[in-house]
């Protein structure tokens, strides 16, 4: 096994990740989590994520693909502008 050594008096950690949740304990939004991007199409394209925790793992791949489809293209108008 390889890798960096942990620092003394640490054990080696995972990539830590901190939940914090409002006062009703539902998770907090994220930094930039809802907020409207000015571009309906890419609000658009992010907002079809927030469905993923109500779909089946096998659906997610098709709701990513196109989303990443609708980002592309908003990419492609800006730079066109």
């Amino acid at each position: 096994m390889g890798g960096v050594p942990a620092a003394p008096g640490r054990s080696p950690r995972r990539e830590e990740q901190v939940e914090e949740f409002d006062d009703g304990g539902e998770p907090r939004a994220l930094a930039g989590e809802g907020q409207p991007t000015g571009d309906p199409a890419v609000d658009a394209a992010v907002a079809s994520l927030e469905r993923l925790d109500r779909l089946p793992v096998a659906e997610h791949v098709a709701v990513y693909e196109s989303a990443h489809s609708a980002l592309r293209e908003a990419l492609n108008r800006a730079g066109d502008a």
